[in-house]
């Protein structure tokens, strides 16, 4: 395992209770001396900077509708490309046809909520926005550390993915490291977050790997979250640019702007059906959607 380089990433915020007494960047920290002990040199990074600038991403009326419609549009596409995939694209059109003006609405209605007259710093979606976009500015610090760095493979963890056995976690990751998976797929989901039922991933996730039985195979690229993942350098290398070029605004969760970059991805023939792969089960768990104690 010498001579292996491994970033780490955690993504994490001031007042965050899942870091509020440093027990995330503790947990990481002990995984990466796990895997330290074995050789693989740890490149370690906590982001848990509050980036927003007001100058930079001012609050109004018009960010707070096109970042609703976006994020409501942006979903209506992935439901498309997950039919593609689960092959019933024509039988699920009226159906998702239908969830498309929900979801805008719903959107609308939680960003600007009834009094249109109010000022926009002031409407409910002001606040989700700008947590939003610290995320956003924090996922992409990571990202170039990570880039900077010269690692090859490269580990983002969200500060509410807890490892349930961390010592299943390190020889995983060992495994996954010692096969190349990390570098012959473009990204590995780690986590359990959503079930694959209400993902929409059921027919799209293949068989496991015979060599590899903890790793599920893909038909085509799809993510359970950012919760935790490991990337290869490439895909990060991608998504960063793609971020960058363009833009942050409108706002939508950073979940929704790799799953934006990855239907791009693969309608450009840059991901394919060998390029993502999730461990089941998974080896850490979302604690901001399931309880761990």
């Amino acid at each position: 395992m010498s001579g292996h380089k491994l970033f780490f990433g955690l993504i994490t915020h001031r007042g965050s209770r899942f870091n509020d007494a440093g027990q995330a960047a503790l947990a990481v920290s002990d995984l990466a001396a796990r895997l330290e002990q074995e050789g693989v040199e740890i490149t370690f990074l906590v982001s848990d900077r509050d980036d927003y600038s007001p100058d930079t991403f001012p609050i109004t009326r018009r960010l707070l509708f096109s970042s609703a419609i976006s994020q409501a549009w942006i979903e209506f596409r992935w439901r498309r490309y997950l039919a593609t995939g689960r092959g019933d694209f024509v039988s699920s059109l009226p159906r998702d046809s239908l969830v498309l003006p929900l979801m805008a609405c719903s959107r609308l209605h939680s960003y600007l909520g009834w009094n249109l007259f109010r000022p926009a710093i002031r409407m409910p979606g002001a606040e989700p926005v700008v947590r939003l976009l610290n995320i956003d500015l924090s996922h992409l610090r990571v990202y170039k550390e990570a880039l900077d760095s010269g690692c090859e493979s490269i580990v983002v963890i969200e500060d509410d993915a807890r490892a349930l056995d961390p010592e299943t976690v390190s020889l995983t990751l060992l495994d996954l490291i010692r096969r190349n998976t990390c570098g012959e797929a473009s990204f590995i989901n780690l986590s359990e977050s959503i079930s694959k039922e209400a993902l929409g991933v059921v027919g799209i996730l293949g068989d496991s790997d015979p060599d590899q039985p903890s790793v599920t195979t893909c038909s085509r690229p799809v993510t359970n979250t950012v919760c935790a993942n490991l990337f290869n350098r490439e895909f990060v290398l991608e998504l960063f640019r793609d971020m960058m070029n363009r833009g942050l605004t409108p706002v939508i969760p950073i979940d929704w702007r790799v799953n934006r970059f990855i239907m791009r991805a693969w309608k450009m023939g840059f991901l394919n059906g060998h390029t993502c792969t999730w461990v089941e089960p998974g080896v850490f768990i979302q604690g901001s959607m399931h309880a761990t104690d």
